[in-house]
């Protein structure tokens, strides 16, 4: 007996395979971006924490779907990776002197500091 693929069924194949594809993708491109050097400390504790350090790196967050990130090296040299929105990054740069308060492995607030002189 000989097997009969209609349109209809090798349209939802095509649609089947094509968005399993998609989805690797996705995740290999969150799995990639999640890869951090083994150096870096990750701010992830559910208490309060107040960093004072220099802004060593900047992500945006990408398509609401990828939360943007802040590094920042303290005055002992400790690296803090701490996840942020867009809004909050505005105005800072790579560089800035910063004082950032962290809630639950987020940056909360972010207040760039002026050097006086």
């Amino acid at each position: 007996m000989k097997k009969v693929f209609t349109p209809a069924m090798i349209t939802i194949l095509v649609l089947i395979l094509s968005s399993s594809a998609l989805l690797v993708i996705v995740l290999a491109f969150s799995i990639s971006n999640s890869a951090m050097p083994a150096k870096e400390k990750v701010t992830d504790s559910p208490q309060v924490t107040e960093i004072v350090g220099k802004v060593i790196s900047l992500r945006p967050c990408y398509l609401k779907f990828f939360s943007g990130s802040l590094t920042v090296k303290d005055e002992e040299g400790m690296e803090h990776i701490i996840k942020t929105s867009s809004k909050i990054l505005d105005g800072i740069r790579v560089g800035d002197r910063v004082y950032v308060k962290v809630e639950d492995g987020k940056a909360k607030s972010i207040i760039k500091l002026w050097k006086s002189g």
